[in-house]
């Protein structure tokens, strides 16, 4: 499909006979630019529905029944939580935490997902994990720092987001969709 579904940095998962099988997390590292300070600390503010009913247009069919719950941002972490569901083709029902951190240069998405029956089972293990990201100090995100590209706005930051997750989950049903009808034959 005509969706622009970014770049998978790092992929981690249980072993398994395939690769992107449920569960697993992925890591994108999104060199978007600085997002402004009042940006990140307005987030939980930001109405997502817009944005995220043009993303299920994209991402359709692939991945229908998109939702994405308020970001919250947890500034003493340096992170950018989200709970993300979708029903994705030849999968069924997926649930998945992302957290990103933000950085001098844009942000680090990490991605922790399991189909929605085993969800439950991984999100105690997916919180504590992803509550442990730090980027690497010499990018850490300065709060007092000025932007040398300009402020970033609130919209494009909730939309870079929620696009990103959206882009993510299709490629991976899209990895997924491929891989089933190659070994079927």
């Amino acid at each position: 499909p005509n969706v622009d579904t970014g770049r998978i940095d790092y992929g981690f998962q249980l072993r398994t006979d395939g690769w992107l099988i449920h569960p697993y997390i992925i890591v994108e590292i999104r060199r978007s630019g600085r997002l402004n300070e009042r940006d990140l600390d307005e987030i939980e503010q930001t109405d997502v529905a817009p944005l995220v009913r043009e993303e299920q247009r994209k991402a359709a069919p692939i991945a229908t029944n998109l939702r994405f719950d308020r970001p919250a941002y947890d500034r003493e972490a340096d992170i950018i939580w989200s709970r993300i569901q979708a029903d994705v083709a030849n999968t069924g029902p997926v649930i998945g935490l992302l957290a990103c951190a933000p950085t001098e240069q844009g942000l680090v998405r990490v991605y922790a997902l399991a189909r929605s029956t085993e969800f439950a089972n991984y999100e105690e293990a997916f919180r504590a994990s992803l509550g442990t990201l730090k980027v690497d100090p010499s990018i850490a995100y300065q709060h007092s720092a000025f932007s040398a590209g300009g402020p970033r706005t609130r919209a494009g930051a909730i939309f870079t987001l929620v696009g990103t997750a959206v882009g993510v989950l299709v490629l991976i049903v899209l990895v997924i969709y491929v891989t089933r009808r190659w070994v079927s034959g």
